[in-house]
This record gives C-alpha cells, sequence and structure tokens, in this order.
C-alpha cells in the first residue's frame, strides 16, 4: 500500500476457488498448501507469462521434490527474510506433466 501501486494492483481477498480464472501476472500465497496442490491451484490464473510468488517454510525441499514429479517450471529461490529455514519461491514457465 505504501509502495504506491494500487492504482495498478488488483487484491482479490478471497479463497481462490471462490475467483473465476482469469489471467494474472502474478498468483501469490503463503501458508496455503503443499507446493504441488498450490501449484495446481494458481495454474489456471498464470497463463502463458504470469508467475507465483510463494513463500515456503522449512519443509521447501520436500515439497520441491513432490512438485517437480507433476510439474514443469522455471524456479528462481530467494532467501527468505521471515524464516531462515524457508525461501521465497519465484516460478514461471509452470507446466503439467503428461501422465
Amino acid at each position: 500500500l505504501e509502495a504506491g501501486i494500487l492504482d495498478r494492483v488488483t487484491i482479490h481477498p478471497q479463497r481462490f476457488d471462490a475467483v473465476a480464472p482469469f489471467a494474472a501476472d502474478v498468483v501469490t500465497a503463503r501458508a496455503c498448501a503443499p507446493l504441488d496442490d498450490l501449484l495446481g491451484y494458481a495454474a489456471p490464473f498464470i497463463g502463458e507469462t504470469g508467475r507465483c510468488v510463494f513463500l515456503k517454510g522449512k519443509g521447501v525441499e520436500e515439497e520441491l521434490t513432490a512438485a517437480e514429479t507433476h510439474w514443469t517450471m522455471r524456479l528462481a529461490r530467494r532467501e527468505s527474510l521471515s524464516d531462515p529455514a524457508g525461501a521465497v519461491l519465484v516460478i514461471d514457465q509452470l507446466k503439467r506433466r503428461k501422465r
């Protein structure tokens, strides 16, 4: 709010399943679900050019391993300032693996 971006951002402060899918530039979540599930929830919203920014805790490695069995993605990992054992994951080029 203090960043002066309110005229460029729409916040949907409700459960994802209550919002009809649309192409968003960024989907973010914290403490919502395991990464594998979270990617499934986000996929209908990010389209071809969107990205996900997810704050994950100490189980981030296990969540990434589980998610990579179902998804391909480009991943950038950032240090979490609030949880030294966690990470901020920036994900784009998300595609579900063929079964």
